[in-house]
């Protein structure tokens, strides 16, 4: 049997549904909101950004590469978890580690790859190896010497044979000061990351100035092109990325024409005075040097007289426009020769 509620309670109760979902619906959209506000974790950041070297300015200077004559070496990959040659982001791979005893869980690695010895364009010195950074991997388990890692970032491929060192996120820039001092005579671009026939804007160059030599993060210097018999030429600017103590890693900028090997570099504050004394084009708006004095024309040594008979003194009169005509000597006259017959 069927009991009939009265109609007054029947939208009382659905009032009171209506009224509850609606604070289950705001208060879950609060919660969400608030959610979305709050900072992310130091976990979660870790895990976005490891080291702040997975995006920005910090992952174009740590993945860069750099030039150096010494290397820590405290691993090598082995092989993958999978048995792949060619290994990315997301990746496992066993690590044959030197003292394993130093090794700990969740500690960071960078992977780099030694590319070549790297030599001065000019003066063919030996400046060290260029550096490749592949990849940062952090260590999820240990067995003995072998540990296993997972690819947090990778920059490049990774291939058994690689090597490890500890990881170090790539330092801040400084603040500018006025005490810097770069050198008086202009830098060189030695190598580039990537060997390529055009290298323009965005590439990445090496630099025969360093840390030691006053560069600092953030520099930006002039490119000029300097031929044999020809003015020099301003082609480009490149900006400082990273640092060792003898070389750097700079960005370019700018560049008008493709960038080559044993290109100069001068500072932009002091590039006028240099310019001067390698007899550089001034930069626009800026007056040029004055030119150097003519040397005085030296005169003829004093010798022997010339064949003619004069006697090599500057004469009075002007040169004669025309050459001298020379006589001319009579013919020949042929004697005793018999006649043609035309008709043979």
């Amino acid at each position: 049997m069927c009991v009939k509620r009265p109609v007054f309670l029947t939208s009382l109760v659905v009032l009171v549904w209506l009224r509850d979902m609606n604070s289950r619906l705001i208060l879950s959209i609060v919660l969400s909101l608030l959610a979305l506000a709050a900072p992310p974790t130091s976990v979660q950041a870790r895990d976005k950004n490891p080291g702040g070297v997975a995006y920005g300015p910090g992952a174009l200077a740590f993945a860069a590469g750099f030039i150096r004559t010494e290397m820590p070496t405290v691993g090598r990959v082995t092989q993958a978890y999978d048995y792949r040659s060619i290994l990315g982001k997301g990746d496992f791979i066993y690590i044959k580690m030197r003292n394993p005893e130093e090794v700990n869980l969740g500690a960071q690695y960078t992977i780099y790859r030694r590319m070549h010895s790297v030599f001065h364009p000019l003066s063919h010195r030996y400046l060290g190896d260029l550096i490749s950074v592949v990849a940062v991997a952090r260590v999820t388990n240990l067995d003995q010497d072998m540990a296993t890692a997972r690819i947090e970032r990778a920059y490049s491929s990774v291939s058994p044979g690689d090597a490890l060192m500890p990881f170090e996120p790539p330092p801040k820039p400084e603040a500018p000061s006025a005490e810097q001092v770069l050198p008086e005579t202009p830098g060189t671009i030695v190598d580039f990351h990537v060997l390529r026939t055009l290298i323009g804007q965005n590439n990445i160059v090496f630099l025969d100035w360093g840390r030691d030599d006053g560069l600092r993060l953030g520099d930006v210097l002039d490119v000029y092109r300097v031929r044999p018999r020809v003015p020099p030429r301003q082609i480009g600017e490149v900006q400082i990325v990273a640092l060792e103590d003898r070389t750097a890693t700079a960005q370019v900028k700018r560049a008008v024409i493709p960038i080559l090997l044993g290109d100069r570099i001068l500072p932009r504050e002091t590039a006028r005075d240099i310019a001067h004394q390698l007899e550089l084009p001034p930069r626009p708006g800026e007056t040029p040097p004055p030119a150097p004095p003519r040397p005085i024309e030296e005169l003829e040594p004093a010798g022997e007289p010339p064949p003619d008979g004069t006697t090599g003194a500057p004469s009075s009169e002007p040169p004669s426009a025309t050459p001298p005509v020379k006589p001319t000597e009579p013919p020949v006259e042929l004697q005793n020769v018999p006649p043609v017959n035309p008709t043979r």
